[in-house]
Order: structure tokens, then C-alpha cells, then sequence
């Protein structure tokens, strides 16, 4: 169930004051797609995540928060008005591609990454496959930086996050030669990446989820 109320924010750029959803508490029934992007009920409330101000364009998690490096006159570039030229067929893709840019000059990398990698789901739901292929290599960039950053950590989550991120846009034999070595200490990860490979192999750039890879005679 999902439960969602209406509150009032002013916006910390140009300070109009405007109703927005938020939601309060939401559930899962499923599994979570390869890309970990969450089952329904979750997924259904992408639309609420972030704000946007009606008035001066500012994109935020809340429009009240501080906008660091972000200004009036900069949200009216062409640049960020255009989404760097990329025709979306979505208005959730631009509200998502518009907080990815307000991260990158703000220096808010894992914001910036999460923020692109959201603006292809919301391309996916609409079937934009070109803009939703520019995003999720554009993402792939930002794990390459992050699993350097984390070699100890997460890196295997991330590591089989930009498999399916690769395999999702295309890049099938990229895919192969980079993964067909690897392996993992955990049983699991290694069926995923088992699944991943074979599907790369077939050329399916197709949505699954873990539930799909787990245990799947390929």
C-alpha cells in the first residue's frame, strides 16, 4: 500500500510557494529488477521522488532545500532548460535529467549518478530506448569512478549493476570481454552474472529481475 499526502513547499531558488505529493510509505510485491530498480508498488511512485518548480525550473528532492551552486539565471541556460539537447519523450525523464545536471554543478556525484540512472526507467516506461541507452552509458561512467573509489566495499554490487547497465544499452560484447572472467565469493551473484552473460550472448537487452536470474536454467 501506498499512502501519499500533499504539503507545501517554498522553493529555496526564486521562493514560490507550491503543494506537492510526497509519499509517506510505499511496498514491494516482487523482485527488484537486475538494475535494482524496485517492484510495484515503488516503482508507481517515481513521479513523487523529486520536486520541480513550477516557476524557475529548480529541481530538487524538496524545492526547499539549499540549491548550493544554482541560480536563478542558471536554470534558464539553454543548456539545462534543453536537457543538453536530448528530445525525452517524458516529462519524468526531464524533471529526472534536470536534477542530474543541478547534482553535476553542485559536485553531488552519487546524487548525479542516481538521478540519470532514474531518468532511463522513466525513458523505459515509455519505450524512449534511444534516450534510455544515453542515459544508462552515461551512468556506466559514473560506477567506473565509483567502483575504483570502492574496491573493497560494494564494489560487486556495482560491478553487476553496470553489467545489466551495459547489457540493458546494448553493449553485448563490451559485456562479455570485460565479465566473462570474473567471478564473486557469494553463489548468487554468481548466477546473476551467469544469467547476464548468456543473455549478453543472445543479444537480449530485455528487462529482467533478480528473481528471473536466480536459479534460471539459461
Amino acid at each position: 500500500m501506498t499512502t501519499i499526502q500533499k504539503r507545501t513547499f517554498k522553493c529555496a531558488v526564486c521562493g514560490t510557494e507550491e503543494r506537492y505529493n510526497i509519499v509517506f510509505s510505499s511496498s514491494t510485491l516482487g523482485s527488484p529488477d537486475l538494475d535494482l530498480r524496485p517492484a510495484e508498488m515503488k516503482r508507481s511512485t517515481m513521479e513523487f521522488w523529486i520536486q520541480e518548480c513550477p516557476k524557475c525550473g529548480y529541481v530538487s528532492k524538496t524545492v526547499s532545500e539549499d540549491p548550493i551552486n544554482v541560480t536563478y539565471e542558471w536554470l534558464h541556460t539553454k543548456a539545462y532548460i534543453n536537457c543538453d539537447g536530448l528530445n525525452f519523450r517524458s516529462v519524468l525523464a526531464v524533471k529526472f535529467y534536470k536534477y542530474y545536471l543541478i547534482n553535476i554543478r553542485n559536485g553531488c556525484i552519487g546524487d548525479a549518478y542516481y538521478a540519470l540512472l532514474n531518468a532511463a526507467w522513466a525513458c523505459d516506461d515509455v519505450g524512449d530506448i534511444i534516450n534510455a541507452d544515453k542515459c544508462r552509458k552515461s551512468v556506466i561512467q559514473f560506477l567506473d569512478g565509483l567502483i575504483t573509489e570502492n574496491p573493497y566495499s560494494n564494489s560487486e554490487d556495482l560491478k553487476l549493476r553496470k553489467i545489466d547497465l551495459m547489457r540493458r544499452s546494448g553493449q553485448f560484447e563490451l559485456l562479455i570481454a570485460e565479465f566473462s572472467s570474473c567471478s564473486f565469493e557469494d553463489e548468487m551473484k554468481n548466477q546473476i552474472l551467469a544469467f547476464q552473460l548468456d543473455k549478453a550472448a543472445k543479444k537480449d537487452s530485455g528487462c529482467y529481475t533478480i528473481e528471473d536470474a536466480v536459479g534460471t536454467e539459461n
